[in-house]
């Protein structure tokens, strides 16, 4: 039975990677994770992300683990990992947790990496995804608490400029600084 369980799970990820390319690019297998999410294709992001990881924790690539850490809290906090059909596939493989705590933990961990290595920007959107976890959580005091830093840190660190870098931004906001904001007067936090 149990090798019978193994086979399936390793079928269904294999499937599951119809239309990628393989590649042994940690940092492309993160972009990957992302466009699977997307797709509804959890259990290969999951994978992809490990791969991934795995990879930059063998070349002490700290950027790249905080970028798979906050992977993982964007998966785990993604509402078809939560609650869509493969809420039952990540129960029994044992990477379930629809508390949001995984998350959160996986934002910390990109959050103390990025402030180890002094980049403001990267601690800001580790903050930001673990408010926005809290939030989902139901927990709004912790969420904008959690915005509040991540507004901070993205202020100091465009202040500071030394390492920063404004991403490219796919929300419609000009900046992380206003989505931060927004996300801020959404939650209708104290300033």
């Amino acid at each position: 039975m149990r090798y019978t369980i193994i086979i399936l799970v390793v079928l269904q990820i294999g499937c599951s990677g119809i239309g990628y390319v393989a590649t042994s690019d940690p940092n492309h297998k993160i972009r990957q994770a992302y466009s699977l999410m997307a797709e509804d294709r959890l259990l290969l992001a999951e994978d992809m992300i490990r791969q991934a990881m795995v990879s930059f924790e063998s070349a002490g690539d700290k950027p790249g683990m905080a970028e798979a850490y906050h992977a993982y809290g964007n998966l785990y906090k993604n509402g078809l990992y939560i609650n869509g059909r493969w809420k039952a596939k990540f129960e029994e493989m044992g990477t379930y947790d629809g508390t949001f705590m995984k998350s959160i933990t996986n934002f910390s961990k990109c959050q103390d990496l990025y402030a180890e290595i002094g980049n403001g920007f990267g601690e800001a959107k580790c903050l930001l995804g673990g408010g926005n976890a809290y939030s989902l959580k139901g927990e709004a005091e912790k969420a904008c608490d959690y915005y509040k830093k991540s507004l901070a840190a993205y202020n100091t660190a465009k202040q500071d400029g030394s390492n920063f870098q404004e991403p490219q931004m796919l929300t419609g906001y000009a900046n992380l600084g206003e989505l931060v904001e927004a996300f801020i007067k959404t939650e209708d936090c104290d300033i």
